[in-house]
């Protein structure tokens, strides 16, 4: 499910245009520019719930876990993949009872979006405000999974899974809730050598509408698709013979983590902003120029040239900062062989022989921020209080970024005040002033960088 599945954001929204935009602004990974938080939990009574039914002349329904239901948060009902009106709806026995207006012929389907459980304060038990979801998802999460066994002789002992690619004659096919899975071919030494959790998260990992198929058998699916009904055609080998087979199956999954939400409300912290600047950054140096985005690392190897003395790095770095530079091998000394000309070029004090291999590497991904250094080193009373962008999920983004400047000297990534100190504050929330100039900043920036 793409952005198009966020479901709070609909036409109705003021900044529904503009979220579309950026969601679907596409990077170079096919990844959007713009994602959904991740949510694990619901509030009681009000679970993501989707139930099918395939009945002929059922008027009433019974759903097996009691729905809260709201003007806010509705059951839809869907006939044939028609939405539809139903007549009553009610809690019987910790259960939902749904009446029809009329016998019902075809397939019916029951979706409840539900109300993700939202961070609060202990002393208050009230939102703080942020509008950002409760919970950690890293914990217990589980692929959408299924064994594969179809047919009258399906049985492990006797059949075998079989893919073949190549095949001329067979097609695997894979679908749910009328879209195409498309499968992620993985080879299969790696399952035997590999975490098949690490696997799942290197090649699903949050993208939606994948599955994979271990040679075992067992479909993996995208957290998109847990707990839907799918359908399957694929081939298999009982006592030696090829076969096709295939049905309905459910991937089930006993915690889920969704990304359908956008989280309108959410307050945005200084990390998540940088973060996705940095995103727009990298898709415009590879849209636009071709080297690759500068990075907080460095490790370029150049072939000198004739008379060549002065070498451009891949990523700029901070005038002093410990590089590690060798030629032929040899290491050298900064003062002694060469000097930082300025943020991004390393000169010799001697013209490079022709041909000799010279390479430069960044051996420590500092960053120019007090929370981003080192604690014995800044601290000078030996606290180790602040928070350390070095063990942080947007450290790179910061050193990535924070060498790039507009023409007028002016940083792409500034930091907060802290008495004689200048820090990031990554997890800090932005106000809307701060926001704006970030994005005028990096507008000015682009400009320049990209106009030619």
């Amino acid at each position: 499910m793409t952005v198009r599945g966020f479901v709070d954001v609909t036409p109705d929204k003021w900044f529904y245009d503009d979220v579309m935009d950026c969601a679907n602004y596409m990077l170079e990974d096919d990844s959007p520019l713009v994602v959904g938080i991740p949510y694990c939990s619901f509030e009681a009574g009000k679970p993501n719930y989707i139930k099918e039914f395939k009945d002929n002349g059922q008027v009433i329904f019974t759903l097996d876990v009691a729905l809260t239901i709201t003007a806010d948060n509705p059951l839809l009902v869907y006939i044939d993949g028609i939405q539809t009106f139903y007549r009553e709806a009610k809690d019987v026995n910790g259960k939902t009872t749904v009446t029809m207006y009329a016998p019902v012929n075809g397939q019916v389907l029951f979706k409840y979006i539900g109300s993700p459980r939202m961070r609060r304060i202990d002393v208050t038990n009230t939102l703080d405000g942020h509008g950002k979801p409760a919970g950690d998802c890293s914990p217990g999460l589980e692929y959408p999974h299924y064994q594969l066994q179809f047919g009258k002789e399906a049985d492990k002992s006797i059949y075998e899974y079989v893919y073949n690619p190549n095949s001329r004659t067979f097609f695997e096919n894979v679908s749910c809730a009328g879209t195409q899975l498309k499968r992620v071919h993985i080879p299969n030494g790696e399952w035997y050598i590999s975490d098949h959790n690490e696997l799942l998260t290197k090649y699903i990992g949050d993208k939606p509408n994948l599955y994979i198929i271990t040679p075992g058998g067992n479909i993996y699916c995208s957290f998109n698709v847990a707990n839907i009904k799918c359908n399957i055609r694929y081939q298999m080998k009982v006592r030696g013979i090829l076969m096709n087979t295939g049905g309905d199956f459910i991937p089930v999954s006993q915690k889920v983590k969704y990304l359908d939400r956008f989280f309108p409300d959410g307050h945005l912290t200084r990390a998540e902003a940088f973060a996705i600047v940095d995103r727009l950054r990298r898709s415009y140096y590879q849209r636009f120029t071709d080297s690759e985005p500068p990075s907080a690392v460095i490790n370029d190897t150049f072939v000198a040239e004739s008379c060549q003395d002065s070498f451009v790095t891949s990523s700029r770095f901070r005038v002093g900062e410990q590089l590690e530079i060798k030629v032929n091998g040899f290491l050298k000394q900064v003062g002694i062989d060469y000097v930082h000309a300025n943020d991004h070029t390393i000169q010799f004090k001697y013209n490079v022989p022709e041909g000799s291999v010279v390479t430069i590497k960044r051996v420590k991904q500092e960053s120019i921020f007090f929370d981003g250094r080192l604690f014995d080193q800044y601290l000078s009373d030996g606290s180790k209080n602040s928070k350390n962008l070095l063990n942080t999920w947007y450290r790179d983004t910061v050193i990535s970024m924070e060498n790039e400047r507009t023409r007028s000297g002016d940083a792409l990534v500034v930091g907060v005040p802290h008495e004689d100190v200048i820090k990031f504050d990554g997890e800090e929330y932005m106000t809307r002033a701060q926001a704006v100039v970030l994005l005028n900043r990096f507008r000015k920036w682009a400009i320049e960088t990209f106009k030619g």
